[in-house]
């Protein structure tokens, strides 16, 4: 069966409701797992099962509201983020069967209002930032962007799901935050669980939301191809999406953002040559390496590279890496001339 949401141009809300709606169809079907296609002006969910008529009951299904990334979708909310939590979760067990045959429809398009529905939630969405979501000592405010509320509680579902958060100290002993999203463009829901998990789990130091980007980016490839070659099977992602989120006074705001595209990598994860796989592994190592105290300029090359492919950033990037040789740098972890060429080409 298919189900189809509609884009608004809002990125990252728009792919949320779609990972949101794979997981309702998900749990509710005893774990038949959708795939999510990006059509351009869609995205299409194809489903092998029937369309669920019950609301999910296992503990995999109560598990998802007791995800630690919900106090990341709700931050703004302060100490009232587990109320949206427990509105999310009643809204969709509420309405489970009248959400699921909405987006069937291929002509259902999303409503933004301004007065009325359900006010998106900045971390879910830098767009959606605009005012304040908790009381202030001020009077300030702001007006907000406020959606319909199925498309509300898919996203934030969603959201929690397939978003990775980075807490970061910064100057003043405040926080920030580092926001990245894997945007699909052909994946099956229950392989992006797996993927999700590994992601997520990997952490380094970093030194800019561009550097835990083209991290992220690396290690989303050597999944890829570590998936790729035993089981013949490819999940693909179209870009990387990233924004910050810093303190500013009682509030969070959004501040740098940006986008990674992964078709370059993509084709480097794919590529069936060893040689490619050890470039991926190099690569690794140089972030891994340049999270550690005085080898920054290690890290912001290998980012640039990554970010930025080409003959300039290639550059920079060799004569910081020729600097570490003398210092040592295991054999596996050098360049030869066949490893160089792949550079050359993704370049």
């Amino acid at each position: 069966m298919q189900y189809f949401v509609s884009k608004s141009g809002l990125e990252i809300f728009d792919m949320a409701k779609a990972y949101g709606l794979a997981a309702c169809l998900y749990y509710g079907s005893d774990f038949e797992s959708p795939i999510i296609y990006d059509c351009g002006s869609i995205y299409l969910l194809n489903h092998p099962a029937e369309m669920p008529v019950n609301v999910p009951s296992s503990a995999e299904w109560e598990g998802l509201f007791a995800d630690e990334n919900w106090i990341n979708v709700f931050r703004t909310y302060k100490q009232l983020w587990r109320g949206q939590v427990e509105k999310v979760r009643k809204f969709l067990s509420a309405y489970f069967t009248r959400i699921l045959k909405e987006f069937t429809q291929p002509n259902r398009l999303p409503k933004i209002y301004e007065t009325k529905g359900e006010t998106l939630p900045g971390p879910l969405d830098p767009t959606a930032f605009k005012g304040l979501r908790a009381a202030t000592k001020g009077m300030y405010g702001e007006g907000q962007i406020k959606v319909d509320a199925s498309d509300w509680a898919l996203a934030c579902l969603g959201a929690a799901l397939c978003g990775k958060y980075i807490p970061q100290r910064s100057v003043g002993n405040k926080w920030e935050y580092f926001v990245i999203y894997w945007m699909p463009q052909q994946v099956t829901f229950a392989n992006f669980l797996e993927i999700r998990s590994k992601l997520r789990n990997a952490r380094l130091q970093y030194l800019s939301i561009q550097n835990a980007a083209a991290n992220q980016a690396i290690l989303l490839a050597k999944i890829t191809r570590q998936r790729a070659f035993p089981i013949k099977h490819v999940d693909h992602f179209s870009e990387l999406v990233y924004f910050t989120m810093f303190q500013s006074g009682q509030q969070l705001k959004p501040s740098t953002s940006g986008k990674v595209n992964l078709s370059h990598l993509m084709k480097l994860a794919l590529n069936p040559s060893s040689r490619a796989g050890n470039v991926l592994d190099i690569w690794d190592y140089l972030f891994r390496r340049g999270s550690t105290l005085g080898a920054e300029d290690l890290a912001l090359a290998i980012t640039g590279l990554v970010m930025h492919p080409g003959l300039d950033s290639f550059e920079r990037h060799a004569k910081v890496f020729l600097r570490y040789l003398p210092e040592g740098v295991k054999g596996e972890f050098q360049y030869d001339e066949e490893t160089l060429k792949e550079v050359i080409t993704y370049v």
